[in-house]
């Protein structure tokens, strides 16, 4: 069975549905998220997965490949005063990636 790699930007209800999903249907799972922590791993519903630090401009520079490989990434970080902080900080990437579809869900 393939492996599915996705890239959340953010981990918060959204992506963690999303996540649930893919583990529910007992698909084999590559996950790598963002969060305002210092890059970490983490287990969700008994996944492990590397949370990557990203606030604002600051980000974890191993970010890039992670979006190059990825075959689905989700953005469910909000606007910093209305302006996407993921376009201003990874658009080079975004444009290189093999991703099959870039989706934006935030309040």
């Amino acid at each position: 069975m393939n492996t599915i790699k996705v890239f959340c930007f953010g981990f918060g209800q959204v992506a963690k549905y999303f996540v649930k999903k893919i583990i529910n249907q007992n698909l084999t799972l590559d996950l790598s998220t963002t969060s305002r922590q210092e890059t970490h791993k983490e287990v969700y519903k008994g996944l492990s997965f590397t949370s990557y630090e990203f606030e604002n401009d600051k980000f974890d520079r191993d970010i890039n490949p992670k979006i190059k490989e990825a075959d689905y990434i989700l953005v469910s970080v909000p606007p910093i005063s209305g302006e996407d902080i993921v376009i201003k900080n990874f658009k080079i990437p975004l444009k290189n990636t093999k991703a099959k579809w870039l989706r934006g869900v935030c309040n």
